[in-house]
């Protein structure tokens, strides 16, 4: 139903960091004894492909998404807002 809606950069982003994402996680796997720590490809693929998308203005040019701003800290805590409490409950 949302096929059509498909961003295809961002489409062709995801592909290409799972056929990363994977390979690298089997070699993970198979050199475990090997590697004295484990080759952290997540957060590396995350920081590769947020870099690489903001210097090639994918943004802007394909309409790829960015994460703008990140305020710093925790947000203050608050009650929950009851009325939501029958939905969540009755999920469980």
């Amino acid at each position: 139903e949302n096929l059509a809606h498909t961003n295809t950069a961002e489409l062709l982003i995801s592909v290409v960091c799972l056929a990363v994402l994977v390979p690298v996680k089997e070699v993970n796997t198979r050199c475990r004894r090997r590697l004295r720590t484990p080759i952290p490809v997540e957060i590396l693929m995350v920081i590769i492909a947020t870099c690489v998308t903001y210097a090639s203005s994918l943004n802007s040019s394909y309409n790829v998404e960015i994460v703008g701003h990140i305020p710093a800290g925790f947000p203050k805590p608050q009650l929950p807002a009851f009325h939501t409490f029958p939905a969540i409950a009755g999920d469980t």
